[in-house]
């Protein structure tokens, strides 16, 4: 009768551990199946009006990396694969950074976004960079050089070849405008490109410090998201955004040496750049600083 009991218990205690190990296996495949998906965090501050939440884990005033989705209220959360944004981060989404750079990088210290919307994937509205009769832009020219600069000029070495010139495209309408004083009025027609940049911020409903400050990058910010592609598409991708294809894209840089026909474009195929006739109809994306 002893050795019936014990065996009963036996298998009792048996039992009981095989249930205590199932629980324990399913419960780490819980954690995880959890582990895969980045639930966000909204950041809270203490102000002096009291307590402030933004969209993003991170606040206005902390650091950007490339990769960041950035926010209407300026706040911005890192991509991850498993990331989960609620709908309202979605539509308060602005902008994914390409590029946070040092004093040292060929940009120098800055973080630049690119907007969520391109051309590229609105059927039929690829653009012109300009009309073929409008002026040569020398002061936004970006030059290509076989040997090193070595009196002090800055250069950014593409294989091997050097680019000189204009490396910032913020500026580049406003000297297009001061050259041709019609351009403003005549953009529609004249300069597709960069009209429907200056229109970005209306057409997307970007308002605040969003409003303005959005322009057609230079050839060398072009490499610089290109160079960044993969975790910007992916970060696009969470916003529901228009993702970089592949394919070519415009700056705002003039080419030197054809007379004002031809402008300056980077294929995101393979990260070339190349020039254009001013008239043929590429891809555009916006880009601005934050």
């Amino acid at each position: 009768m002893k050795t019936l009991k014990k065996s009963l218990f036996a298998v009792l205690a048996a039992f009981i551990s095989l249930i205590i190990f199932s629980s324990f296996v399913a419960c780490s495949n819980d954690n995880n199946d959890d582990a895969k998906e980045t639930t966000t965090t909204n950041k809270e501050e203490q102000t002096d009006s009291g307590t402030k939440t933004y969209f993003g884990t991170r606040a206005p005033t902390e650091s950007k990396a490339v990769g960041d989705i950035v926010f209407s209220d300026g706040s911005a959360t890192p991509y991850s694969e498993g990331l989960v944004l609620t709908s309202a981060q979605k539509s308060a989404a602005v902008a994914v950074i390409f590029y946070a750079g040092s004093v040292r990088e060929i940009l120098g210290q800055k973080i630049l976004g690119v907007g969520l919307v391109n051309t590229q994937g609105e059927p039929n509205k690829t653009l012109a960079w300009a009309a073929t009769n409008t002026t040569e832009f020398t002061e936004i020219v970006i030059h290509t050089v076989i040997l090193q600069p070595t009196d002090g000029t800055a250069y950014y070495k593409v294989g091997n070849y050097y680019l000189v010139g204009d490396f910032d495209g913020s500026d580049n309408w406003t000297k297009i405008c001061e050259l041709d004083t019609s351009a403003n009025e005549s953009a529609v027609t004249n300069y597709p490109a960069f009209n429907w940049i200056n229109n970005y911020a209306a057409t997307n409903l970007l308002t605040g410090d969003n409003a303005s400050g959005w322009y057609l990058p230079s050839v060398i910010e072009l490499i610089m998201l290109y160079n960044n592609k993969t975790v910007v598409n992916n970060a696009l991708e969470k916003v529901v955004g228009t993702k970089m294809e592949n394919t070519k894209y415009w700056s705002s840089n003039d080419s030197s040496g054809y007379s004002g026909s031809r402008a300056e474009y980077v294929d995101f195929s393979d990260g070339n750049y190349n020039p254009d006739s001013r008239s043929s109809r590429l891809s555009v994306c916006a880009i601005r600083e934050f």
